[in-house]
């Protein structure tokens, strides 16, 4: 069996090169090691608030999330894709600035209202299945929206929809 440093210099050589950080289901093996802390009852990891700053991630999945808070990610500007399905920890707070977004999935987050997307224009792929805070005011200025999914979703109109044309 490896050292703990042997597995945490491993695992930090590893995030170096990636652009994406999958926080659930992560190597049950690393409970081992000393700065990450992850609960017997389950298979996540804390990815330290330090580690998630250091690197140009442009890609972060915090589905059934119930470890990484808004303040570990709040900085992290250079996200292009953000995943916070069926996350009920990350709220407007932890997106307010992530205004480079392109996709964003919120299946079934009722966290998140309309007063944090607002400012997402540069959205093109927003998932809104069975979210209910997300109402007409949030997608209004959403017009690089290219693919919007409200299955299950009642708070999106006609009304809303119209307002995202370009022409």
């Amino acid at each position: 069996m490896l050292s703990s440093d042997i597995l945490l210099h491993i695992f930090e050589n590893y995030i170096n090169f990636c652009t994406k950080i999958k926080v659930r289901m992560l190597c049950v093996s690393m409970k081992s090691l000393p700065i990450y802390s992850i609960p017997d009852s389950h298979n996540y990891m804390n990815i330290p608030y330090n580690i998630l700053k250091t690197f140009n991630l442009t890609t972060l999945d915090l589905c059934y999330n119930d470890i990484v808070i808004d303040f570990e990610i709040v900085t992290i500007t250079t996200l292009k894709k953000l995943n916070l399905e069926c996350n009920e920890i990350i709220t407007n707070y932890g997106i307010l600035f992530m205004t480079n977004l392109t996709e964003l999935s919120l299946l079934s987050n009722n966290t998140i209202t309309s007063d944090g997307i607002i400012n997402m224009t540069n959205l093109t792929n927003l998932n809104l299945t069975r979210t209910n805070s997300i109402t007409n005011y949030g997608i209004r200025n959403m017009t690089n929206l290219t693919r919007l999914t409200l299955i299950n979703n009642r708070n999106i109109t006609r009304n809303g929809i119209r307002n995202l044309t370009k022409y």
